[in-house]
């Protein structure tokens, strides 16, 4: 792969799909609050912006914990497929001493799981850290929780990630980016990648490999 792939803009992008465009001059507001649109958009951002930070610091500190759970001398190393036996204790565990269903935020279709698998690109030494004690930051400055859910499954997603916020993209750039880089990628070296069902995704598509 090149790095920081760029290819030019070839393929229809996602926001001009269609029924898919939006029409900015038809929304509006219950009951006129907030007093206005530019308001009303500062509030989703912000508020969403806040809630990935949060979630991210949740989800390290959640998988640090996990990793540490040993059952007759086997430690779960992973969020699924350990050993049957250490699985099925931790989840008995989890409900029974700390009362918590972690299937609410780590079932087989959560984005959280989707962020999890980052964790050993971004932090390799987490294990022997403590993200209690320490401060693990999140890397990026524009790439949202939503863009890593996209690409999480392609083997370029952390180069991909790296140029999305190199060049400063929101996530509907950033959406658009990975469309066209699928497309033109898969014409260059042939068909790799494909769009998969959106249904349990937390994305508009699922992208698979082939």
């Amino acid at each position: 792969m090149k790095e920081n792939p760029n290819y030019p803009q070839k393929y229809e992008k996602f926001s001009d799909m269609g029924w898919r465009k939006l029409k900015i001059e038809k929304v509006s507001l219950y009951n006129n609050s907030p007093e206005s649109l530019d308001e009303y958009i500062k509030l989703l951002h912000d508020g969403f912006t806040e809630m990935d930070r949060v979630s991210f610091d949740f989800i390290v500190k959640s998988m640090w914990l996990f990793r540490r759970f040993c059952y007759y001398g086997h430690r779960r190393e992973k969020m699924a497929t350990n050993n049957h036996v250490v699985d099925s204790a931790f989840s008995h565990f989890m409900r029974e001493r700390a009362q918590v269903e972690t299937k609410t935020y780590f079932g087989s279709y959560s984005s959280f799981l989707k962020i999890a698998t980052y964790l050993t690109d971004f932090f390799p030494e987490l294990d022997n850290g403590n993200p209690f004690t320490e401060k693990y930051e999140y890397p990026f400055k524009y790439m949202t929780l939503g863009c890593l859910t996209l690409v999480y499954k392609m083997d370029e997603r952390l180069e991909l990630l790296k140029h999305g916020d190199g060049q400063r993209m929101g996530y509907i750039d950033f959406l658009d980016y990975v469309l066209n880089y699928v497309g033109c990628y898969n014409e260059e070296h042939g068909k790799k990648y494909f769009l998969g069902n959106f249904k349990n995704s937390s994305a508009p598509f699922n992208i698979e490999k082939l």
